[in-house]
């Protein structure tokens, strides 16, 4: 019985960084739709802009097309 975690980029979610870089956030966007057909682009904060660069860029460039976009909020207590 052999219980390995998920290898690495073995989803369709490509979560995005405040360092992250357009060029590079577009080339493995478009590595994870090649390979799945899908993708679901995550960002947080000030990585939200960039979330959304990408997505238009993907948009105008017939590669992708925006389904759903969704906020939420963490509370700390």
């Amino acid at each position: 019985m052999s219980t390995e975690a998920p290898k690495f980029n073995q989803t369709n979610v490509y979560r995005v960084r405040r360092d992250s870089r357009l060029n590079q956030s577009i080339f493995l966007s478009k590595v994870i739709l090649k390979k799945h057909g899908t993708i679901q682009i995550e960002g947080m904060g000030e990585s939200i802009s960039l979330v959304a660069k990408v997505a238009q860029i993907l948009q105008k460039n017939g590669l992708a097309s925006t389904t759903s976009i969704t906020s939420g909020s963490v509370s700390r207590e």
